[in-house]
């Protein structure tokens, strides 16, 4: 008989042994690991409430869960901060179960609780009052480096465009600054909401070469653009890509993520994520399919225990549990609905 499952709350004394299981399972993702929960609490705060269950001494499972209080009472995600993957990650149906019970306790006691799935196992379902979805995209990376075979033939000539340009590149973790302020312009020109501060000076408290690296595509010397990719187990992660306005047209993007995935499968890698779109985003979707995306809905469980919420406006909900998902808009009162997205 197998050993009883005991679900305990995540503390330093289990890192090592999370990441342990982490790294052995074959959908693990870097949301799930020690360098992941703690930066992440330095960008969005809170409180980490996240789950481990244990089975005779070892960990056969984890949920990662962080607490916001603000003005209308606690908020419980899986996780924060633009959709990052929460969920269960699992060895055992026994150990699903007791971490999706914990879950629910916890859910019980916050205004509104977030469950954001596994983008590729949704298959858990804890208690919820509203759904939301997105669409997981993926490209499987060829063992041998090369592009993978469902690139479609625009991104390849983007590519031949940005290397007939003279456009190189390479890896640069120097390059966060270049990263940063790109990246503010690039939003700016859009009316996005740009990563705050802390996105970047905490980066280099995670490991480089092991949970991020940073590519840089230049022209003689000059940066055009930048990409920067976190990654664990088999999963790459494409995190921001960055561009110089006046450079687009040299394609130098292209030519990162080639050069990137061909990096990723040669260290074994085999799963380039692109991350969740909204059903919404056609334009996004596109871009994510011309490069061979595979693709898959995964749900947003939502437990409302305060109606009341509904009332409050997108500005209110977002300046009081900032990087933190709290209703989907088109859920609140006609009156409070806004045009900003969450």
């Amino acid at each position: 008989m197998s050993d009883s499952v005991e679900v305990v709350r995540w503390s330093a004394e289990h890192e090592a042994a999370v990441d342990g299981f982490v790294a052995g399972h074959p959908q693990g993702l870097i949301y799930y690991t020690a360098a992941y929960r703690r930066y992440l609490l330095e960008i969005a705060g809170g409180e980490c409430r996240s789950l481990v269950a244990l089975a005779g001494g070892r960990v056969m499972g984890v949920l990662p869960l962080m607490l916001k209080d603000g003005p209308f009472g606690p908020v419980l995600n899986s996780l924060p901060f633009f959709g990052s993957y929460g969920g269960v990650l699992a060895a055992r149906a026994d150990a699903e179960a007791a971490l999706i019970a914990g879950y629910d306790r916890e859910a019980a006691a916050a205004t509104v609780a977030t469950w954001i799935s596994h983008p590729f196992m949704d298959t858990a379902t804890p208690r919820h009052d509203l759904t939301d979805e997105r669409i997981a995209q993926w490209t499987m990376l060829p063992a041998d480096g090369a592009l993978p075979a469902g690139v479609e033939a625009s991104a390849r000539r983007n590519i031949q465009k940005a290397q007939a340009a003279g456009v190189t590149v390479r890896e640069s973790p120097d390059a966060l600054p270049f990263l940063e302020a790109t990246h503010r312009a690039n939003l700016a020109g859009i009316g996005g909401r740009a990563k705050p501060a802390a996105f970047f000076s905490r980066l280099p408290a995670m490991t480089y070469g092991r949970d991020w690296r940073l590519y840089l595509a230049e022209q003689d010397g000059a940066p055009l653009a930048a990409l920067l990719t976190f990654e664990a187990v088999k999963t790459v992660e494409y995190v921001m890509p960055v561009v110089v306005e006046s450079a687009r047209a040299l394609q130098p993007t292209a030519i990162i993520l080639a050069t990137a995935m061909a990096d990723a499968a040669r260290r074994g890698l085999t799963r380039w994520n692109w991350g969740g779109t909204w059903l919404t985003q056609e334009g996004v979707y596109r871009f994510k399919k011309k490069w061979g995306a595979d693709e898959r809905r995964y749900r947003y469980f939502i437990r409302l225990n305060d109606a009341s919420l509904r009332r409050r406006s997108a500005e209110e909900l977002s300046s009081g549990y900032p990087w933190y998902f709290t209703l989907p808009y088109d859920q609140l009162a006609p009156a409070e609905r806004s045009q900003n997205g969450h």
